[in-house]
């Protein structure tokens, strides 16, 4: 078991005498961002909550949202988002002296309600006293025989009674 870790060993020994650290020869991890609800489209005004997870345990995560840098000690924040903007961040980890690397950008895309199409009143009420104009059309034909059959019969019956 010694003999194989020799050869690391010495490699290492190699890499510290030509001014390396240990921590040179090992690779930042990087950050992975996440956001809750899904950042796909985010009303105006709504609050997401942004996850920055890293291998190892964090100390002090930076956060760059809309051009703005914030530091805390959690891993997770809750912002409240007014405008479309890009977010990232990165976290240095406790065990070792370093950071990790930014983590891939997130698109927050703020739409507000004004924005969203919906019906307008006034076109609901257009529609409804549409429906009810063509309703009475469609059956004034029938109302209109009802009416002339009604007549007629009276009409018959009081002929019947001056006869008799």
């Amino acid at each position: 078991m010694e003999l194989i870790s020799l050869p690391l060993i010495l490699l290492l020994i190699s890499n510290i005498d030509r001014g390396h650290t240990l921590e040179d020869l090992i690779e930042e991890p990087k950050a992975v961002l996440t956001v809750q609800p899904e950042p796909s489209w985010i009303l105006g005004g709504g609050t997401v909550t942004l996850t920055c997870d890293v291998e190892g345990e964090s100390r002090a995560c930076i956060w760059q949202c809309g051009g703005k840098d914030i530091t805390t000690m959690r891993k997770e924040i809750n912002i409240t988002v007014h405008f479309s903007q890009t977010c990232m961040c990165y976290c240095c980890i406790q065990s070792r002296t370093c950071c990790s690397q930014w983590s891939d950008e997130v698109n927050l895309t703020v739409v507000y309600p004004s924005n969203i199409k919906k019906q307008p009143e006034a076109a609901k009420s257009k529609l409804t006293n549409f429906k009810l104009v063509s309703f009475l059309l469609a059956a004034s034909p029938y109302l209109l025989v009802s009416i002339l059959l009604g007549v007629k019969c009276y009409r018959a019956h009081a002929q019947a009674e001056e006869i008799n």
